[in-house]
């Protein structure tokens, strides 16, 4: 398992800024851009689309973050603002082509995330999650997303401003 231990930022403004994050994977160092970090990072994420009366109601953005190995299909597990699917009809997924009926297995209402779950044969790679307790106010993230159908994802930075704030 990899792990983000420091990011290093030379300088914000610069129009080719060299934003590194520094990886430890069994004893071996990787350096990668920005650039890299989304383009891993896109192939955890998913479209996620819901209905009421057969009419879309919301779409967004989900994470695969766990998968099930069964016999000859994977099981998937997908995490997903609880407002995205919240009293709905229907729940579709969509990740390039393929589209999947989702299954809502649980809403937590007081973190605002409910837990996904569709079956595909297609292989997909699930997101490392990392330890918020470690996350530190001042850290820079980037937030990664897809709530439209056209294949293309958004991305853009920000700074962790609070640990702990209720919305």
């Amino acid at each position: 398992m990899s792990n983000i231990i420091q990011i290093k930022i030379n300088t914000i403004f610069n129009p080719d800024p060299k934003f590194f994050a520094i990886f430890i994977d069994s004893n071996k160092v990787t350096a990668v851009t920005v650039n890299d970090v989304i383009e891993k990072a896109t192939e955890s994420i998913i479209g996620v689309r819901s209905y009421v009366a057969s009419k879309v109601v919301t779409q967004a953005t989900g994470l695969i973050y766990k998968e099930d190995v069964l016999d000859s299909y994977y099981k998937y597990y997908v995490l997903v603002n609880k407002k995205t699917v919240y009293e709905t009809d229907k729940v579709e997924l969509y990740y390039g082509d393929y589209k999947y009926i989702a299954t809502v297995i649980a809403c937590d209402t007081k973190e605002n995330l409910a837990v996904l779950s569709f079956e595909s044969k297609e292989k997909y790679s699930p997101a490392t999650i990392g330890d918020s307790d470690n996350v530190r106010t001042g850290q820079f993230i980037i937030s990664i997303g897809n709530a439209f159908e056209d294949g293309e994802h958004s991305a853009s930075f920000g700074i962790i401003s609070s640990k702990e704030r209720y919305v």
